[in-house]
């Protein structure tokens, strides 16, 4: 994980992008850029703007 900032055209700042979601005994386990995550959900939605 880097932990230099990335900044998009708009002046946002750029957290990278999720590699890897799964769900593992009710819990979603995110990895991605910025590191991973454990979320504990009854269910998840997921949206890809683009």
């Amino acid at each position: 994980m880097s932990t230099a900032r990335r900044l998009l055209a708009r002046g946002e700042v750029d957290y990278g992008h999720v590699d890897a979601m799964m769900l593992e005994d009710g819990v979603y386990a995110l990895a991605g850029d910025w590191g991973s995550m454990r979320i504990r959900a009854a269910s998840a939605r997921v949206t890809i703007d683009g």
